[in-house]
């Protein structure tokens, strides 16, 4: 994902981005941020040359423009993709180097982990917001709002729900906002931190585009021991096995980074 300054001219880097990659890479300005221009590239050109590589003709063209790159998909999980090249982009944001390109790559994510299993956990956890719902439409609807909300926050989540819902102007920041409440409160959790990485748990893992839940389990499995799996111990050492151990603690403490379970829902 390029990110241009807002007097650049996006359609002008896009064109440049085309040229650069020798037009085998789709370009698409995005709408729901006036300033990024997405760019899907085939992985067998990857392998060929690092597309961060050959765009940075484009980067030295415009002072403050920067690049987000996330590691490579399949196009069925392009979503996943947009949010990896944002999470890129951030890093690029609060580095105190001076750094113009990210690449962002964490591994599987902790809902491919727990399979199936945690979506019968998440499907009960959610089991309020259906209820509330009443239908099986509203109800996949509000999960799709909810999961936007989570993953790019409630400025890009309210435009893009307006595209999605045929309406160009989209619901206020401040509905988007109040609609998320809403869904954490029927599924009893708060505003912090941990609540809503729980919730973000449990959209991903009920999220139909990786699979429809399925319920056949005879007792679902509460968070905490879902947690305790070896799998998840795996995936998170492997996660913060570049951090000192002072590091994690450090995060521990500000909670940047903290599965708090509370009753073991």
């Amino acid at each position: 994902m390029l990110e241009v300054p807002a007097s650049d001219d996006r359609c002008a880097a896009a064109a440049e981005v085309d040229q650069a990659l020798d037009w085998e890479a789709r370009t698409i300005i995005w709408p729901s941020d006036s300033r990024h221009v997405i760019i899907c590239r085939p992985r067998a050109h990857e392998r060929e040359a690092a597309t961060a590589e050959l765009l940075k003709p484009v980067l030295r063209a415009a002072p403050l423009r920067t690049l987000g790159v996330c590691a490579p998909l399949p196009w069925a999980q392009a979503a996943q993709g947009y949010l990896g090249a944002l999470k890129a982009l951030e890093t690029v944001r609060t580095s105190a180097e001076g750094l113009r390109v990210a690449v962002y790559d964490s591994g599987p994510p902790l809902s491919t982990v727990l399979a199936e299993t945690g979506k019968a956990w998440a499907a009960s956890l959610l089991r309020p917001v259906r209820e509330a719902a009443g239908t099986e439409a509203e109800y996949q609807r509000r999960l799709e709002a909810a999961r936007l909300s989570a993953s790019v926050g409630t400025v890009r989540a309210a435009k893009l729900l307006g595209r999605l819902e045929a309406d160009q102007v989209g619901p206020h920041r401040n509905t988007v906002a109040k609609r998320f409440s809403t869904t954490a409160e029927q599924a009893g959790l708060g505003d912090g931190l941990a609540d809503r990485a729980v919730l973000d748990l449990a959209l991903q893992l009920l999220d139909t585009r990786h699979g429809v839940a399925t319920l056949a389990s005879p007792k679902v499995r509460s968070l905490r021991e879902l947690l305790q799996d070896p799998e998840v111990e795996s995936w998170a050492s492997s996660l913060l096995g570049c951090l000192s151990a002072e590091q994690v603690d450090l995060l521990a403490v500000r909670r940047c980074f903290t599965w708090r379970v509370g009753d073991g829902r």
